[in-house]
């Protein structure tokens, strides 16, 4: 099944069901931005994120909305890849463009240099 978020039809697993806790009591998404510099966090809180783990599959999914985020989140993409790489080597990020602009983005941390 799937919900609306900023009119993106996006799998109501990844939204509905709780989030892994960590060993150290917090949740991914707690642990992604603990380990964000303030200017990607600024970035953050302007648009709608959250990182979800199942397994050994980590993936931060950012919705952008508009399109000046949207561009300010593909330039900063290395600084989040490298945060999000210090969860998971494997991790995977997806970013959505502000409504009616296309499909998401979506790249592995291993493909960031």
């Amino acid at each position: 099944m799937a919900v609306s978020v900023f009119g993106y039809s996006i799998d109501s697993k990844l939204v509905a069901v709780p989030l892994q806790v960590l060993d150290q009591g917090t949740t991914p998404s707690q642990a992604f931005y603990g380990c964000c510099n303030c200017q990607i966090r600024d970035l953050l809180c302007r648009c709608r994120w959250q990182v979800a783990a199942k397994g050994d599959r980590t993936i931060l999914s950012i919705i952008c909305p508009s399109t000046f985020l949207y561009g300010r989140v593909l330039a900063s993409l290395e600084a989040i890849g490298q945060a999000l790489r210090r969860l998971s080597v494997c991790a995977r990020i997806r970013i959505y463009r502000p409504l009616s602009f296309g499909i998401p983005f979506e790249l592995g941390v291993e493909e960031l240099s």
